[in-house]
This record gives C-alpha cells, structure tokens and sequence, in this order.
C-alpha cells in the first residue's frame, strides 16, 4: 500500500458546522448530530432556572447571546408545538415529551426550543421557535416580516436580549401554511 492509497479519502470527508451561522453560510458542511432528549431538557432547564428563559437548538445547544432573532411561527390549538401555563414553573417530564414529540419540527436547523417566563402576565410559555440571522438590514427585515406574517406580538433579539414589538395578537392569521411550509426556503452559502 502506498502512502497515497493509504491517505485517500482523508480530508474528503464533511465538515460538521460548529454552529447554525457556519451551516448556513457553508454548503459543504454538515449538521452535527441531535442533541438527546433528555441532555436537551436538562440543559434547557438549567438555562431556564438561572435566566427565565432558553432558545435551544438540538443541533447547536444555546442560542441566547448569538446572532439571531427568535420568532413564534408554529402556535397551535391543539398545542402540540407551543403550550403555555400560568406561573413560573417547568415540569421536567413534560420538557421532555415536549421535545420528543416535536424533534421532527427540531431537525430543521433554523427551528429551536423556546422556554421563558412573562413576568408581565405571569405566564410560562414553551414552544418550538424559528430561529433566524441577525447580521443586515435584510434579515432584521425578514425577521419582522415573517413575526408580522404569523401575527405575533413580537419577536426576540437572542444576541442583545432585547424584546420587540411587533404590535401583533399571537393569534394565526386562517391562510396560515401547514406547520412544515412556515418557514422561508433554506438558503446556504450566500453568506459568509
């Protein structure tokens, strides 16, 4: 065997983007593995205790401090993607099994689990969130536009911490898509 035999394939195999903003800007590269069930809960818990509130990502972990807008898009009536309860508590059972039953919405890499507590209403509210960039006008821009599309109240600033209005209901507008056509088509590599 020579050392070229020897050395084929090394170097030719993807790269696992080390976070949503280096798989979205490099079409070579690959999502890293999902985050179990039950390290997810864990780590979204903890997350939730020290600061009332999580964006997660089961590809990513933590998106809070980070360059993107956390926007509501996949309330439901039946609940099966977004719940809400009064006060300030968090079953950890329930984290899970909210997890487990929405990891299809959660294998789309721009979809999170959102966690917080609304002091203002003393309400918990758990949901599966699009997270989106923040680095231009454009996206500021498509983020207030699709908050606006699904109606919202408003949307989250993850890197500033910082609240936005959108002056909206949280209701669903009725010519809402099915849950799987909510979010705009993925683009990869158009920025670096």
């Amino acid at each position: 065997m020579t050392e070229d035999t020897a050395n084929a394939g090394v170097g030719d195999a993807p790269r696992e983007a080390t976070d949503l903003a280096d798989y979205l800007s490099d079409k070579t590269t690959i999502l890293p593995r999902l985050i179990g069930t039950e390290e997810a809960a864990t780590q979204i818990a903890r997350l939730f205790h020290s600061s009332n509130g999580a964006t997660f990502s089961l590809h990513f972990g933590n998106m809070t401090g980070k360059p993107y807008f956390a926007v509501s898009i996949y309330q439901d009536s039946e609940a099966r993607h977004s719940k809400w309860w009064n006060g300030k508590s968090l079953s950890e059972l329930k984290l899970r099994a909210f997890i487990a039953s929405n990891r299809q919405l959660s294998e789309e890499p721009r979809n999170s689990i959102g966690l917080w507590y609304d002091t203002e209403n003393d309400r918990t509210y758990l949901e599966v969130t699009a997270t989106l960039s923040f680095y231009d006008k454009l996206d500021y821009t498509n983020a207030i536009g699709l908050g606006r599309r699904y109606n919202q109240i408003g949307i989250y600033d993850l890197e500033e911490r910082v609240y936005l209005s959108l002056g909206g209901t949280g209701e669903l507008p009725a010519d809402t898509p099915p849950v799987l056509g909510r979010l705009p088509a993925l683009q990869r590599g158009a920025k670096t």
